[in-house]
């Protein structure tokens, strides 16, 4: 099984944490309308329409319509189209622009997201950037230290933010932030290996690199 990585800081939270294939793959994968498929490793993997996946590893995730995903772990990019549901998904750049989604568990450094996305919780990485569309829910927000940006669209809700001193988070009209937390940088890795966990948990392995 390839592994996928995870760097985190030390107590300090001076290096930036990424989650990553341990190996950059060759194959171009495309699974069309209507699959079912236990696992997928590629290094682009384009998925059609009302596709189920227990597990995906590629470099490049492009996902289509009405799509179902176990776990879902990207070198760079992860796009989808609406209507999408997932149990984890991380990535360095994840494009759900389309919104309409529904996602248990996001690690992310760069998200855009449209409208009425659901997300339980998300990890945004160090350096890393956040545009949430309007009509959004998001149960807990944890957000790490040097983020750049972070804007929340109109009529949207979030349950929790944890976030290292110094965060700012703008927001759209009739947005609601119900509880904001400072943490120490510590505390955001310890959250971050806690989903890395429960990822590898549920069947997909995750260690840190040697």
């Amino acid at each position: 099984m390839v592994e996928a990585l995870e760097h985190l800081p030390p107590a300090t939270g001076a290096t930036e944490p990424t989650i990553l294939p341990a190996n950059s793959l060759r194959q171009v994968i495309r699974i069309g309308d209507n699959n079912k498929r236990a696992s997928v490793e590629g290094q682009e993997v384009i998925v059609g329409n009302n596709v189920k996946v227990t597990r995906v590893e590629a470099d490049t995730i492009k996902a289509g319509w009405q799509n179902k995903f176990g776990i879902a772990v990207a070198r760079m990019v992860f796009t989808a189209r609406g209507l999408l549901t997932a149990d984890f998904i991380a990535a360095p750049i994840v494009n759900l622009l389309d919104g309409d989604f529904a996602v248990n568990t996001m690690v992310a450094k760069d998200l855009k997201s449209g409208k009425e996305g659901q997300i339980e919780t998300l990890h945004l990485l160090p350096g890393g950037s956040a545009d949430i569309g309007p009509k959004s829910t998001i149960k807990k927000l944890l957000i790490g230290p040097s983020v750049n940006s972070i804007h929340i669209g109109d009529n949207s809700t979030i349950n929790q933010v944890w976030a290292v001193p110094g965060t700012e988070i703008s927001s759209g009209a009739n947005t609601n932030i119900l509880q904001e937390v400072r943490i120490a940088n510590a505390l955001f890795a310890t959250g971050l290996q806690e989903a890395l966990r429960g990822a590898a948990q549920n069947g997909q392995s995750i260690s840190a690199p040697k």
